[in-house]
């Protein structure tokens, strides 16, 4: 029998736990303050900082929480990714896959991305934020890519386990590749961002 390349949700489902995971990782952050447009959070060392880059790693635990209140099987796993928009000089972003280190320090050092597997998908709702993180990789370099390449992502990325996986270090014309750290990582991130999940989790309660 042929398995069926069906997914087990609808793209309304997913835009609605995406967006409600995005919402309450920022308003976690900036105090309860939100909008589309650019929020901003000051770091304790003065740093004036694009709110969107500092909740990715949140966005999956959040949308993992929200997947199993719908029902469905669900689990945050951290590891190391990189998308791409091209075989040029600046036309990829990558976590986690260049100066790796013990799961401890990059947990501490925001060495990692976090995404979603979901019923044999691999779901990257923090995928939304990153025309932002484009932004702040770059903005002390000289641009080689157009930032509307980027902003042509989807929100969530998508990807079948039981297909490839795309490797754009290997292959020009990939966009993006995952790759589970296995759950030492995990649990160091899970840890070092215990209070901040806290805080994003009764966000998410309130936004429902």
């Amino acid at each position: 029998m042929q398995k069926s390349n069906a997914r087990p949700f609808s793209n309304k489902l997913l835009n609605v736990i995406g967006n409600r995971a995005y919402e309450a990782s920022v308003r976690s952050a900036t105090d309860g303050l939100f909008s589309r447009k650019q929020n901003s959070v000051i770091l304790p060392d003065g740093t004036i900082e694009d709110a969107a880059v500092i909740v990715a790693p949140m966005i999956a635990f959040v949308a993992a929480g929200e997947l199993l209140s719908a029902g469905l099987r669900a689990e945050v796993v951290a590891g190391a990714a990189i998308w791409s928009v091209g075989s040029k000089d600046f036309d990829t972003l990558d976590h986690g896959v260049a100066d790796r280190a013990d799961p401890k320090s990059d947990a501490i050092r925001g060495n990692f991305h976090t995404w979603v597997v979901c019923n044999g998908w691999v779901m990257d709702f923090a995928a939304r934020t990153l025309s932002q993180k484009f932004h702040r990789a770059h903005r002390m370099e000289p641009f080689s890519t157009g930032r509307m390449k980027w902003r042509q992502f989807p929100d969530t990325i998508l990807h079948q386990l039981s297909n490839r996986m795309p490797d754009p270090l290997e292959h020009p014309h990939d966009w993006y590749r995952y790759e589970d750290r296995g759950p030492e990582l995990l649990e160091e991130v899970t840890f070092e961002m215990r209070g901040e999940l806290r805080a994003a989790e009764k966000w998410e309660l309130q936004l429902r």
